[in-house]
């Protein structure tokens, strides 16, 4: 997937100068191609996507919305007010004056409500149909590209050769680390070090060198219970935040990363969700709801909280193994 270009002197140079051959690797033109496809195909996916999100420019928690109940956690709008019309965005309660650029936006004299500016979507007029048609045209785009170059890249194989970890670069997973902390001390911004912890003793090394000032904890990447409350405890004790890594968990998995966020240092959101999100019917009863406010009830139930489906775990075995 690379091409190579060979820089030639020009004529008249310098001979020293005629021996420095330089080799410049690059992607081949195939590969130029698609990812200037995604590229031109996500601009125009953002910019009618905004004009969607103009039809209603609001975001709700949960999935219900209503007039009984306020559950809207962003929101651009316009209102009259004693100076004339102005907009404003609205973000968990917190309202900022954003006049002539989103609420209220337009030519001087000509302004009009509306969430993003005409500039900022596709097409710049209200039209809601063409600007779902733009959306999925290029998301088929996208999708289509994204295809072929993984069918190709499995092909020729450029996936396993250049993009697969390979057993050295797990071996070197301990360097990734301090390249993490030379990255923290240039950094403002904290940086949240996820998968190349494992252990607590990662956990130390990457606090005592500044690598992480947040961790991420996935109880199947830790290994379970024990190395996750120890790396907990090991963040806690420092004064680094943490916060807990969901993965696509049935119920069991599910009730056991709640539990897990109930340590006191899971002080960050995190991203365990309801049974329904996944699951039609998820394997445990009763399963995983979340609130209005987006946080999860814990039950103080024996065991992991919850009882299993057995009823629907036999509806849905599809072999069944006794070990003696």
């Amino acid at each position: 997937m690379e091409s190579v270009a060979r820089s030639q002197p020009t004529a008249g140079a310098d001979p020293a100068a005629r021996k420095d051959e330089t080799l410049i690797y690059r992607q081949s033109r195939w590969t130029r191609l698609t990812h200037w496809i995604w590229a031109i195909s996500l601009f125009f996916m953002l910019l009618s996507g905004l004009q969607i999100f103009n039809a209603r420019p609001q975001l709700y928690i949960g999935k219900q919305s209503g007039f009984e109940f306020n559950n809207t956690v962003f929101a651009i709008g316009a209102e009259d007010t004693d100076a004339g019309p102005r907009g404003y965005t609205e973000i968990f309660g917190h309202r900022f004056d954003t006049t002539g650029v989103l609420g209220w936006s337009g030519p001087a004299g000509n302004e009009t409500a509306r969430g993003f500016p005409s500039w900022a979507t596709i097409p710049s007029y209200y039209d809601l149909g063409t600007a779902r048609v733009v959306h999925f045209f290029f998301a088929w785009i996208l999708t289509t590209t994204l295809i072929v170059w993984l069918v190709a890249s499995l092909v020729n194989g450029h996936l396993r050769r250049d993009l697969a970890p390979r057993l050295d670069d797990l071996k070197r997973l301990p360097r990734d680390i301090i390249d993490h902390a030379k990255l923290q001390a240039k950094l403002k911004t904290p940086i949240c070090l996820d998968e190349c912890l494992r252990t607590a003793n990662h956990a130390e090394q990457a606090i005592a060198m500044g690598a992480a000032k947040i961790i991420n904890i996935k109880l199947g990447r830790m290994g379970g219970f024990a190395e996750a409350k120890r790396i907990h405890d090991v963040a806690q004790i420092a004064g680094v935040p943490v916060w807990c890594g969901g993965m696509l968990e049935a119920g069991i998995g599910r009730a056991h990363n709640v539990a897990l966020a109930s340590l006191p240092n899971f002080v960050l959101p995190g991203d365990v969700s309801a049974s329904k999100r996944y699951w039609a019917r998820d394997i445990i009863t009763p399963s995983v709801e979340t609130t209005p406010q987006g946080t999860i009830a814990l039950r103080d139930n024996p065991g992991f909280g919850y009882e299993l489906d057995r009823d629907f775990i036999r509806q849905i075995t599809v072999r069944e193994e006794t070990v003696a």
